[in-house]
């Protein structure tokens, strides 16, 4: 198991925050920091990747800052949204984490394809706040 999930993050090209979600209510504000201070060291691990290192689709950035209570994960899709992850488990394997970062994309492209969504705004999708609620205790 990828160990219990803390939060999860999307951000857009801009940085604009489409969406958010954590079971620990109590820490929401701190997990938020925490997440938008790795959005450095995600550009950084973005540009220092070689060109030819994916297949032109999706980039799994891997661990982008431990801290005490979590590890923070980056993934990034073709066109430049950033995911991250917030894991309260020290034991996470990687195969884990892509696979999660899988699950979590295909739902995102699910929500983001309804005619009525506009890219680059918050995610209002009650089946994508579904999957990413089941999905938080994994």
């Amino acid at each position: 198991a990828a160990g219990q999930v803390a939060a999860r993050w999307r951000r857009s090209q801009q940085n604009n925050l489409l969406f958010i979600k954590s079971h620990h209510e109590d820490v929401a504000l701190r997990l938020q920091h925490l997440l938008h201070s790795c959005l450095d060291v995600f550009d950084e691990k973005l540009h220092a990747a070689p060109k030819n290192s994916t297949d032109g689709r999706d980039a799994f950035l891997g661990l982008l800052y431990p801290t005490e209570e979590y590890k923070i994960f980056g993934y990034v899709t073709n066109t430049k949204v950033k995911f991250m992850v917030a894991v309260d488990d020290s034991a996470s394997k990687d195969a884990d984490i892509k696979a999660y970062f899988r699950q979590i994309h295909d739902a995102y492209c699910a929500a983001v394809n309804n005619p009525f969504h506009q890219l680059g705004t918050p995610i209002k999708s009650k089946a994508f706040d579904q999957t990413a609620a089941a999905m938080l205790g994994k």
